[in-house]
């Protein structure tokens, strides 16, 4: 067969071949946090996964959903594409029932993430309508005049400034935010929240400080990390709280959470383009 130009049309893949755990690759935390200085924040990550699928005892296929939620400060995340293969893995394998199921992807993820993470497992009947971010009270940024703004080819912290002692809470985010992939160095997209109290910040700055990110490497989390200890360096907010939710690639989609408030709530809810 002719490949008539296209170009990607007969690169092969990993063929996943029965169940494997040995799939999963842990990746340290510890990895991208020794260069940044605010490591003090509670909050979680949450990952959705919605190709999954697994062969009941009569050799029927099952399909489901997953929703890990994982604490920030938990040692290891495990690898996207890792997790997808594997969730691949299991779908020619059998399973006497549900709860086997749920026991098997529990274990298996342990050794990697540890305690700090709850699994919930959903079949069909899904929900039949599921809820955009609620952002009706929130400031898009991305409707600023980008005229004069400078944007980094890097992301860099000193960008971002005070423009006035006023105290103030605000609700800002932007739907341009890109970083790519640290592995694959393909690009992921979020819609990234943050509201704050404080001064009040310039909101170009971080405008250009955000769009920066745009050429950067970094896991979804990592640059969550770094967006919330370079605003606490920059403007030390009284209180911070960012949300990034984080396009699906491969079928998963992972929304980070870093915020100084303990008893925080993570914003339910998903972008339109999720």
């Amino acid at each position: 067969m002719q490949d008539n130009g296209l170009k990607w049309l007969h690169k092969s893949s990993v063929v996943v071949d029965g169940y494997n755990p040995g799939l999963l690759e842990p990746i340290s935390r510890s990895m991208a946090r020794g260069s940044l200085n605010h490591l003090n924040f509670f909050g979680c990550d949450i990952w959705q996964a919605y190709e999954v699928s697994y062969l009941m005892p009569s050799g029927c296929p099952k399909i489901a959903t997953l929703t890990f939620k994982l604490d920030a400060h938990s040692d290891n995340v495990v690898e996207s594409k890792s997790l997808k293969l594997y969730l691949n893995s299991l779908n020619n394998h059998m399973f006497k029932d549900e709860e086997a199921f749920y026991k098997t992807i529990t274990c298996d993820l342990r050794p990697i993430l540890g305690e700090s993470f709850s699994l919930e497992v959903t079949y069909p009947p899904f929900a039949p309508i599921i809820n955009t971010l609620p952002l009706a009270d929130w400031n898009c940024l991305d409707t600023l005049s980008h005229q004069g703004i400078e944007i980094p080819t890097v992301p860099d912290q000193n960008v971002l400034n005070v423009i006035d002692d006023a105290q103030v809470s605000e609700k800002l985010y932007t739907m341009l935010f890109r970083a790519n992939c640290l592995v694959t160095n393909q690009p992921d997209w979020a819609t990234v929240m943050i509201e704050y109290e404080g001064s009040t910040w310039d909101k170009s700055a971080l405008m250009a400080y955000l769009i920066s990110y745009r050429n950067h490497q970094g896991f979804h989390e990592q640059c969550v990390d770094r967006i919330y200890s370079d605003i606490t360096d920059m403007l030390n907010p009284k209180a911070l709280f960012i949300q990034a939710n984080f396009m699906r690639r491969g079928g998963i989609d992972i929304t980070p959470v870093r915020t100084n408030k303990e008893d925080f709530e993570f914003i339910s809810g998903r972008d339109w383009r999720q």
